[in-house]
C-alpha cells in the first residue's frame, strides 16, 4: 500500500513503479490532496523503485522489496 499526501496547491499526480532494470510495470494516476492506494505487481517478487511525479517534477522516490 503507498499512501501519502500532497501540498494543498498540488492536486494532481502520478505514480510510477519500474522493475530494477527500468522497465515501467505500473503507472497510477493519483488526484486530490490525499491519496491511498493498494498496488499489486504480476509477478511480484523482486525489487522495485517508485517514483512520485507532480507537475511533471519528483517529489518522492522509493524502493519496493516483494519476497
Amino acid at each position: 500500500m503507498i499512501e501519502g499526501e500532497l501540498s494543498s496547491n498540488l492536486n494532481e499526480g502520478r505514480i510510477v513503479i519500474t522493475d530494477i532494470s527500468g522497465r515501467i510495470v505500473k503507472e497510477i494516476q493519483i488526484s486530490g490532496n490525499r491519496f491511498r492506494d493498494i498496488i499489486t505487481i504480476d509477478n511480484a517478487k523482486g525489487i522495485y523503485l517508485y517514483n512520485i511525479i507532480v507537475d511533471n517534477a519528483s517529489v518522492h522516490r522509493g524502493k519496493i522489496v516483494i519476497q
